[in-house]
C-alpha cells in the first residue's frame, strides 16, 4: 500500500480529458466494489482520525517504528471498545433473561398486571383483554417463525464478525499508512493547497466533533441513567442505562425515548414520588450534559449548522443505515465547505 501511494502522479496534460473521464469512471467502480465493506472503512477511519495524535506520539516514543505503533494502537482501541461492549451486552442479555423469568412467573406477573390495570382509566382497561389476546397470537406466530430465522441469525453473526475483522484491519493500515495516504490525496487533489487543507481539516473536525459530542456524551448519559435507576431501585438498571446511551444519539429526543415511558410506567404503578424523583434525575443530572458537558468536550466546531446537522443525521440513517450517523454529517460538512470555497475561491 505504501508503494502504491508513494508512486509519483504525473501531471495531466491539457488534452487529458479522456484520462480524467477514465479516472472518474474507475473511482466510481471502486466505490461500488467497496460498498459492502463501507461500514468497516468508515468506522475504522473514524477511529483513526480520533486517535491520530496519540498514535503519532506513540510513533515518536518508539523512535519512528510506525508499524509497531500501529499494532499497539489497534490493539489498544480494540480492547478499549470491544471489552466494554462485550461486557455490557453480556450483562444486558443476563438482565433481559431475568426480566423474561419475571414475566414467566404467572402469579407475580398477574398481580403486577392487575395492579397496573386497576389504575388505568375505564376506557383503556376495557381494551386490555383484546390487547392481551392479540399479543398471545403475535407471540405464538413469532415462536413458530423462529426455526427458519436461525440460519439468518447465523449469517448475520458471521457478517458481523467479518465486518469487525475488516474494521480492525482497516484501523491498522490507516494508523500505519495514514500520513502517506494524506500526502497522496494532496498530490492528486484538483484543488489548491489551501482548499485541500480545508477539506481534510473538515474531515478531522467532523470525526472529533462526533466523538466528543456523541460518543462521550452517550457514555455519560448511559452511566448517569443507570446510576439513577439503581439509586431509585428500578430493576434492570444496566440494561435500561445501555438503552439510554444508544438513544442519546437520536437528535432532539435523545434519552427521552427511554426516560418518558419509564417514568410513566413507574407513576402508573402508584410510586408517584419515585417517578418524580426519576424525572428530576433525568432532567438535572442526565440532561446536564447537553448544557455543560457537550459544549465542554466539543471544543471544535463543524462547518455544519445545527439544523442541517439534524437533517443529515436522519437522512444518513435512512440512506446508509446506522453508519449514516457518521457519513451524513461528514458529507453535509464537506458540502458546506465546498460551497464556501466556491464563494471564496481564493481561500
Amino acid at each position: 500500500m505504501k508503494e502504491i501511494l508513494k508512486a509519483s502522479v504525473p501531471a495531466p496534460s491539457r488534452s487529458g480529458w479522456p484520462v480524467r473521464f477514465l479516472a472518474v469512471l474507475l473511482v466510481v467502480l471502486l466505490a461500488w466494489i467497496l460498498r459492502p465493506v463501507l461500514a468497516a472503512i468508515v468506522i475504522g477511519g473514524f477511529v483513526v482520525l480520533v486517535g491520530q495524535k496519540p498514535c503519532e506520539r506513540l510513533v515518536v516514543a518508539l523512535r519512528g517504528r510506525r508499524g509497531l505503533a500501529a499494532s499497539l494502537a489497534t490493539a489498544a482501541v480494540s480492547l478499549i471498545v470491544l471489552v466494554p461492549v462485550a461486557t455490557t451486552m453480556t450483562l444486558a442479555a443476563r438482565e433481559a433473561t431475568d426480566a423474561l423469568r419475571f414475566v414467566s412467573h404467572d402469579d407475580e406477573a398477574a398481580r403486577a398486571l392487575r395492579a397496573l390495570v386497576a389504575k388505568l382509566p375505564t376506557f383503556v382497561s376495557d381494551q386490555i383483554p383484546a390487547i392481551v389476546e392479540s399479543a398471545k397470537e403475535a407471540l405464538l406466530g413469532l415462536v413458530g417463525s423462529l426455526p427458519p430465522l436461525v440460519p439468518r441469525a447465523l449469517a448475520s453473526t458471521t457478517r458481523l464478525l467479518i465486518s469487525l475483522l475488516l474494521t480492525i484491519v482497516t484501523m491498522f493500515f490507516l494508523f500505519r499508512d495514514g500520513p502517506v495516504l494524506v500526502r497522496f490525496l494532496r498530490s492528486i487533489s484538483p484543488l489548491s493547497g489551501a482548499q485541500t487543507e480545508s477539506m481534510l481539516g473538515e474531515v478531522r473536525e467532523v470525526a472529533l466533533g462526533l466523538f466528543r459530542g456523541g460518543v462521550l456524551v452517550g457514555v455519560f448519559h448511559g452511566t448517569t441513567a443507570a446510576l439513577g435507576l439503581f439509586l431509585f431501585s428500578i430493576p434492570h438498571a444496566l440494561l435500561l442505562g445501555s438503552l439510554c446511551a444508544v438513544a442519546s444519539f437520536v437528535p432532539l429526543v435523545g434519552t427521552g425515548l427511554i426516560a418518558v415511558p419509564l417514568i410513566a410506567g413507574v407513576s402508573l404503578t402508584g410510586a408517584v414520588g419515585k417517578a418524580i424523583g426519576l424525572a428530576i434525575w433525568f432532567l438535572v443530572i442526565v440532561g446536564a450534559s447537553d448544557q455543560l458537558l457537550r459544549p465542554l468536550v466539543s471544543k471544535g466546531q463543524m462547518a455544519l449548522p445545527r439544523p442541517l446537522l439534524f437533517l443529515t443525521l436522519f437522512g444518513g440513517l435512512q440512506v446508509f443505515g446506522p453508519i449514516g450517523l457518521l457519513l451524513g454529517p461528514l458529507l453535509g460538512s464537506l458540502a458546506v465547505v465546498a460551497l464556501r470555497l466556491c464563494a471564496c475561491p481564493s481561500h
